[in-house]
């Protein structure tokens, strides 16, 4: 027998179906609130990786998994779709969307600008 060391989140019937298997043999352990917290934000990231918009129909599958974690992690916070939707709606009117699709290079600032602390907490400085 080999054994795996997965160490991961896993959607619910993926552990049904291994225990399932009576040839297989799992360990695994159900998360606190904090560590499940974790747990998604790691997921996260693991489903973005696997984004690939050269494939338009792995992209929606990988873009559902994302809209999943972050409905998720919405509900263990216990904040409501409507209050949440109002606040990136309040965000996006403040800030803006991505709609110019705008990517900024550079940002030369003067030595006493206000912005300068955001920047070096930010960015890397360049000469």
């Amino acid at each position: 027998m080999k054994k795996f060391k997965v160490e991961k989140l896993v959607r619910d019937n993926i552990l049904d179906s291994i225990l399932k298997n009576k040839l297989n043999k799992v360990s695994y352990k159900v998360l606190n609130k904090k560590k499940f917290l974790e747990a998604l934000k790691k997921k996260f990231f693991e489903e973005l990786e696997e984004l690939d918009f050269k494939d338009t129909d792995r992209s929606i599958k990988e873009l559902a998994d994302l809209q999943l974690i972050i409905d998720t992690c919405l509900k263990v916070l216990k904040v409501n779709k409507s209050y949440f939707r109002k606040i990136a709606d309040n965000k996006n009117k403040k800030v803006g969307k991505f709609d110019k699709k705008v990517y900024i290079n550079t940002v030369d600032l003067d030595n006493d600008d206000e912005w300068i602390p955001y920047y070096e907490s930010k960015f890397e400085k360049i000469k």
